[in-house]
C-alpha cells in the first residue's frame, strides 16, 4: 500500500520521539542516531520535522522504488529474450546468406544479397532495442514529475515520436516541478540500467542518503545509514520485527 507524505511524517515523528525516551536499543539503532542529531541539530530535534521539499523528494523516490522493485527481473528478462531471439534469427540468416553465395546461378546471388541486407537490418534492430532498454529505465526511474504535483502543475506527457514517450527531462517545466527536477538531477545515479533488484536497492539507499544530507549535512556514515533504514520503515518498505 502506498504511504502518503502525511503518514510518513507522522511515523517519522513517532519513531524519533520513541528514540528519545527509550532506554532499550531499537531495531534501527535510533538512540545513537538521535544522539548525534541532537548534538549537531538541537533546534531541529525539538520539532523533529523535515522540510517540505525533502518530504516530497523522499516520497517520490519511495514510490518509484516500490513500483519497480518487483519488476526488475521480469523487465530485463523481456528485453533479454527479445535480444536473444533477434540474435538467433540473425545467425541463421547469416548462415543462409553464406550458403547461397556458394551456390551457382544468378538467383542465388540475389538471394544472398537480400539475406545479407536483412542481417544488417536485424543488427540495427538489436542496437535500437538496446537503446530502448536504457531509455525504458531512464523513464521508469525518473521520479519527477508525477501526473499531478498540485492543482496548478499538471504533467501531460507528449510523444517524441509515434512510438516513443519521453521523461521529465525531455520537457520544460516551471515552478516547483522544475525545482524538483533540478534537485533530483543532482542525486547519485549508481546504476542507470539495474539488472537485479539489489541494484535498485543500492540506488534507492544512495539517493535517500543524498536527500537527507540536504537537511542534515556532515553526519557520520553510521547515522546516515540509520536514517536510510528509518526511511524504509516509515514508508512501509520493510517487514518490521515484532
Amino acid at each position: 500500500m502506498r504511504v502518503t507524505t502525511k503518514h510518513f511524517a507522522d511515523r517519522w515523528s513517532k519513531e524519533m520521539g520513541r528514540a528519545e525516551i527509550s532506554r532499550r536499543q531499537s531495531y534501527w539503532e535510533a538512540e545513537a542516531a538521535v544522539r548525534e542529531l541532537g548534538e549537531k541539530f538541537p533546534r531541529w530535534l525539538r520539532t523533529r520535522s523535515l522540510r517540505r521539499e525533502i518530504l516530497k523528494d523522499l516520497r517520490r523516490e519511495a514510490d518509484a522504488y516500490q513500483r519497480l522493485r518487483r519488476q526488475v527481473a521480469e523487465s530485463n528478462q523481456a528485453f533479454k529474450s527479445a535480444l536473444g531471439l533477434i540474435a538467433i534469427i540473425r545467425r541463421k540468416i547469416k548462415q543462409a546468406a553464406s550458403a547461397s553465395r556458394q551456390e551457382p546461378g544468378p538467383a542465388n546471388k540475389v538471394v544472398s544479397r537480400f539475406l545479407a541486407d536483412l542481417t544488417m537490418q536485424l543488427e540495427r534492430s538489436s542496437e535500437n532495442l538496446e537503446k530502448a532498454r536504457s531509455n525504458f529505465w531512464r523513464i521508469q526511474l525518473q521520479p519527477y514529475p508525477l501526473e499531478r504535483d498540485n492543482s496548478q502543475e499538471v504533467w501531460i506527457a507528449l510523444p517524441l515520436s509515434e512510438k516513443e514517450w519521453g521523461s521529465a527531462l525531455d520537457f520544460r517545466y516551471e515552478g516547483k516541478v522544475a525545482e524538483g527536477i533540478a534537485r533530483t538531477a543532482k542525486l547519485p545515479e549508481s546504476d542507470p540500467n539495474p539488472i537485479r533488484t539489489i541494484a535498485l536497492d543500492r540506488r534507492f539507499q544512495l539517493r535517500v542518503a543524498a536527500i537527507m544530507d540536504q537537511q542534515f549535512p556532515d553526519l557520520s556514515m553510521e547515522t546516515q545509514a540509520r536514517l536510510v533504514v528509518l526511511v524504509y520503515i516509515c514508508f512501509g518498505l520493510v517487514r518490521e520485527r515484532a
